[in-house]
């Protein structure tokens, strides 16, 4: 169920952080995971509170220097965490152009008349 460690995140937190940890920790969006908590919290507002307050006492904060998320996570439902699968191909496409254009200028300089002589003066 818990596919990664339970901490609160302060950071991303709208009070403790619990909602925010909660969510990393399950694999869910942040927004569902307060929708719910709201909803505990207009439905019975005594057990909302042990509950919040008991997981902001007894849960540690997320380290700083534990790393974040690098991969790009796909997300196939709604409410998973991650990117949708348009959002993830436009942001390849954007780093493909980049590394198109970086590439041009690396052929640019390969190419030119001057590259030869440039490298023969380095070695002598």
């Amino acid at each position: 169920m818990f596919d990664k460690p339970l901490y609160r995140d302060p950071q991303k937190g709208k009070i403790a952080g619990v909602c925010a940890g909660l969510a990393h920790s399950l694999g869910a969006e942040t927004w569902l995971i307060r929708i719910i908590a709201v909803t505990l919290a207009i439905t019975n507002l005594g057990l909302f509170f042990i509950i919040y307050g008991a997981a902001w006492l007894f849960m540690d904060k997320r380290p700083s220097n534990l790393k974040g998320d690098d991969g790009v996570t796909i997300k196939s439902k709604v409410w998973q965490r991650g990117e949708t699968p348009s959002q993830a191909v436009g942001e390849l496409e954007h780093q493909f152009d980049d590394f198109e254009q970086r590439l041009r200028k690396v052929e640019k300089v390969v190419t030119a008349r001057d590259f030869e002589l440039h490298s023969q003066f380095k070695n002598l």
